[in-house]
């Protein structure tokens, strides 16, 4: 709800209702949504300081949030620049780490870095409503030097970016106002993530060097098939994998990796207890041609029940346990 915590001064600045109390001469004051006549009530016991309207009449919330957002952000980059201060906008960076991309195919997010750049250092020109090509924004900022280089400032109430807008291209910082607190930091000349969204903008992703690598220890499973038609599934750290995976290059026709979350998913407690993973990587690795054999794909194979037995597959043919890369030597073999 609108508490009418700001008003226009006789000089067009935004003015909070919080900076009059104690103040004797406080001049006047309109309202950024009406514009018409505003009372200063500051010297109340209960109700924060705010303005009042001098008559009742009907005005708009939303535009009153609109027009107050924008004038702030005009007032105060234009003070920035006059007084050499900074107007900040701060956003993150990724951090990655691509020491075992080749391994598991993608990078490791490592956090991110904060990036901080003063606006008044890039940006000289500052326009309000002025059209710029097919679009209209709130305000933007241009920079004399690259003309090309211009950044649209959105105050969003009600109505936020249009499609058209958002896959423009252009770098917008869209602003959403809700609440005159959303009013604060604009005033306090720093803008970051918490207070705005960036579109267009795209910072350098920082690649840490292998000696900052904290995904080394992170758990994988890993599933192989040699070119002796055998497979096996591994876990272990990536550390650990990549190392097995360098040592046996050579012989290795498929590799699949994937994060190990759960590993009561996929081992039984007992050797009877078929491996889930390992059998799920086995008819993918089959669908995906790899020439292999093995019994899980075998029709003749079923379950061992016999619990002396250290195989979990029992050979319907030869009425036998028998370990699953057994088919790879097996004349009775046959795809179900």
């Amino acid at each position: 709800m609108v508490k009418y915590r700001y008003g226009i001064n006789s000089e067009g600045k935004v003015v909070s209702a919080d900076s009059l109390v104690g103040i004797e001469q406080r001049g006047s004051y309109t309202c950024a949504g009406c514009e018409r006549e505003l009372i200063a009530r500051v010297n109340g016991k209960i109700q924060r300081p705010h303005f009042g309207h001098k008559a009742i009449v009907e005005c708009n919330g939303e535009t009153y949030l609109h027009r107050v957002a924008k004038l702030a952000f005009v007032e105060t980059f234009r003070n920035c620049q006059t007084e050499n201060r900074p107007f900040f906008i701060r956003f993150s960076a990724p951090r990655i780490c691509n020491r075992f991309k080749s391994l598991i195919g993608l990078v490791c997010d490592v956090g991110s870095d904060q990036h901080e750049y003063d606006l008044t250092q890039y940006y000289t020109d500052l326009r309000v409503e002025k059209r710029h090509g097919e679009f209209i924004p709130d305000v933007s900022l241009h920079s004399t030097e690259r003309p090309e280089d211009v950044i649209y400032i959105e105050i969003a109430v009600s109505h936020f970016l249009s499609e058209e807008k958002t896959h423009s291209g252009k770098r917008i910082i869209e602003i959403p106002v809700a609440t005159e607190a959303d009013i604060e930091p604009i005033r306090s000349a720093a803008i970051d993530e918490q207070h705005a969204s960036l579109t267009g903008f795209y910072p350098k992703i920082n690649v840490i060097p292998d000696v900052e690598c904290k995904c080394a220890k992170r758990n994988y499973f890993a599933f192989y098939v040699f070119q002796s038609g055998k497979a096996y599934l591994n876990h272990g750290s990536l550390r650990y994998l990549d190392s097995e995976i360098q040592r046996n290059r050579s012989s290795l026709i498929w590799i699949v990796l994937s994060e190990q979350r759960d590993s009561e998913n996929y081992f039984g407690h007992d050797n009877k207890t078929p491996n889930k993973m390992f059998v799920t990587n086995v008819h993918n690795a089959h669908r995906e041609k790899v020439p292999f054999k093995n019994c899980y794909l075998c029709k003749h194979h079923g379950r061992n029940w016999d619990k002396s037995s250290s195989h979990n597959i029992y050979c319907k043919t030869y009425r036998k346990s028998c370990n699953s890369n057994d088919a790879n030597d097996c004349d009775r073999y046959r795809l179900s």
